[in-house]
């Protein structure tokens, strides 16, 4: 079986957006009395077998495409995976096992749980082997999990390689591979239904494009489309030069998780409704006005910091920023809702997202006393520039791209600036995801689920709105320098909406 060929995957235009990070998200799972982690791995390794069964190509590798290959141009990506790696017995590369040291750790499970599951107890190195940041020269792999074993727990780290999964693919993906695990251990139980053919066919965004797109050129694509990519308009000046998600800096930010009540996160809805005149207001999402709280506070906390002296040395193009007054929010736009209500499946496994670009004046945004909802409906109006004509449009561009190293986002993730970027996944039902009840307490529900920010915090100001909370709740993840993070824990308006849970 070991002799069979490799199969080749064409990776399409919008898998070469992302920069090439893996995105890392840890699942907290304890475990019934009595279960040994010999046991979860027998569950977990078939599981993954099963689901590298219904998504060959999941067990791959990322990898440049040969200059020989048919359509080729430079940039071009691919996975590559054969058959044979995932056969019946074969150990899967793609699971790792590791026995956490109590003493390293300092803490139990219980212990964990009661502290709100904090960011900074593991170095993301305990918890995975896998870099942040991989060469596409090393062709990493497409899917990686490590399964952490304390007492009572398992600490379940999954991984997707960004070129072949967006964030809500991501989660789709993790959901296959825990249904596949909770089948598992129900004896007689039928596997899971496998996702459409469309949902995993890199040629679909193509075939989209080429029966419903608008018909323009290059030259004719309108200013949002451009926008939506992060590319300057041809003629105007070029964007600012960034520095890449390429390498880690050497001064780490501080992460903390947030949380807002589902009572305090309706009525930040409403406050920010209620701040815009009635005439001229554009509906508000819930989304819209804790990202315009997010926004604001966060930016406020930098401003001040730099202002009295304590903020890390930025570049000269940050110290501009701060003199002109400019901020920026990079807010990442899931297109499957949008693109083609006639063609695009309920679930399409890659990548499809955009990003919406927010800037502001940056003391008028960090004033104190000033209303949040003209912040919110900033927001919410470039959010509505991303109809599906403008993702036509994006997509089009990208596809006519010559090098397709051009398109890869670059922008928004130096950790010295006054940028940030804002990954909403509120929407993805986490409370639906059970890894299986005959080895997992809680039926295989999560305790929590959080991602790895160690690596982050020297690569990218981000925060992650996490998945709703099953009675409501939101959680968030975000980092900001220690003397930052300071600030805004003593910001008013800040606490006013938002509960500080852990570091």
């Amino acid at each position: 079986m070991g002799s069979l060929p490799h199969k080749h995957l064409t990776l399409n235009p919008l898998d070469h957006f992302p920069p090439s990070n893996y995105t890392f998200f840890c699942s907290y799972l304890p475990l019934k009395d009595g279960v040994t982690p010999d046991d979860v791995v027998e569950v977990l390794h078939e599981g993954l077998r099963r689901t590298f069964k219904q998504l060959p190509w999941l067990s791959g590798k990322v990898h440049l495409q040969s200059s020989s290959a048919p359509g080729w141009r430079p940039g071009q990506l691919e996975v590559r995976y054969s058959e044979a790696d995932f056969d019946q017995g074969v150990p899967l590369r793609q699971l790792s096992v590791k026995h956490l040291d109590p003493e390293e750790v300092g803490m139990s499970y219980e212990d964990l749980k009661e502290s709100g599951f904090p960011l900074d107890v593991f170095e993301d190195e305990q918890l995975t082997a896998r870099e942040l940041l991989p060469r596409y020269e090393d062709a990493p792999d497409c899917f990686s999990a490590q399964a952490n074993f304390m007492d009572g727990a398992c600490l379940l780290v999954v991984a997707t390689q960004h070129a072949v999964c967006d964030g809500t693919s991501y989660f789709d993906v993790w959901k296959i591979f825990a249904d596949h695990c909770e089948h598992l251990q129900r004896p007689g139980s039928p596997w899971p239904d496998a996702p459409l053919a469309d949902s995993v066919d890199r040629t679909l965004l193509d075939r989209i494009w080429a029966a419903e797109g608008t018909g323009r050129s290059t030259s004719e694509a309108k200013a949002e489309s451009w926008s939506l990519l992060d590319l300057p308009v041809p003629g105007s000046p070029p964007l600012e030069a960034a520095e890449s998600l390429k390498t880690l800096a050497d001064t780490a930010m501080q992460s903390a998780v947030f949380y807002v009540s589902p009572e305090k996160f309706a009525a930040l809805q409403r406050h920010c409704a209620a701040g815009v005149p009635a005439d001229t207001a554009l509906p508000i999402s819930s989304n819209d006005a804790l990202g315009a709280l997010i926004w604001r506070c966060l930016s406020r906390a930098r401003r001040r910091a730099a202002l009295e002296g304590k903020r890390p040395a930025a570049s000269a193009g940050d110290a501009k920023r701060l003199a002109a007054g400019e901020a920026r929010l990079f807010m990442t736009v899931d297109a499957r809702p949008d693109i083609s209500p006639s063609m695009m499946p309920m679930l399409y496994l890659g990548n499809l997202f955009f990003v919406n670009i927010c800037s502001a004046p940056l003391a008028e945004l960090t004033a104190e006393g000033a209303p949040l909802g003209p912040v919110a409906q900033a927001i919410r109006a470039v959010n509505g520039r991303a109809t599906r004509e403008a993702l036509l449009d994006a997509y089009m561009l990208a596809h006519e791209c010559p090098d397709l190293d051009a398109i890869r986002l670059h922008r928004g993730h130096t950790p010295g600036s006054f940028d940030m970027v804002l990954s909403s996944l509120l929407m993805f039902p986490v409370e639906g995801v059970r890894f299986g009840g005959r080895v997992f307490a809680n039926g295989g529900l999560p305790d929590a689920v959080r991602p790895l920010m160690r690596r982050f915090n020297r690569a990218s100001q981000v925060c992650f709105v996490l998945p709703r909370k099953p009675f409501g709740g939101v959680e968030f993840v975000c980092n900001l320098y220690e003397d930052e993070m300071q600030l805004l824990l003593e910001d008013e308006e800040f606490a006013a909406w938002c509960m500080h849970y852990s570091f």
